[in-house]
């Protein structure tokens, strides 16, 4: 227990990354919360990245034209970026490193978070610190 938040692990290859549980009291984020889009349409941030990019094509490869299928990896990474908001939906990260051999999708996934943040009209912040 933590402050009265449970603790899940997660464990991502070598390294453990643990889970504050939404009852968490004194962080403002919480995981995958329902939220309302400018339509009044409600969802959930991390579920609703995962489902977009899924009805995406491969547009290259022995692949190219069926949907686009995300490895656990790439489901854990999106889920985390774009899953973590405040109640006004502000997300948590604002960046976000992934380095992985070639071949594995990034240029895909990066591809399809972009037409994501673009349709959503999300935008990432342009406040800098000088």
């Amino acid at each position: 227990m933590l402050d009265g938040g449970e603790v899940r692990w997660c464990v991502i290859g070598p390294h453990p990354a643990f889970v504050i549980a939404e009852s968490h009291v004194h962080s403002p984020y919480r995981f995958n919360p329902k939220l309302t889009d400018r339509t009044g349409k409600e969802f959930t941030p991390a579920d609703n990245i995962c489902a977009f990019i899924e009805r995406l094509p491969h547009v290259k490869g022995p692949l190219a034209g069926q949907p686009i299928r995300l490895e656990p990896w790439q489901v854990f990474i999106l889920t985390t970026v774009f899953g973590w908001v405040k109640p006004n939906g502000k997300r948590r990260f604002r960046r976000c490193y992934v380095e992985v051999p070639r071949g594995n999708g990034k240029s895909a996934i990066s591809s399809a978070v972009g037409l994501y943040i673009r349709r959503r009209q999300l935008s990432w912040p342009v406040e800098r610190q000088l």
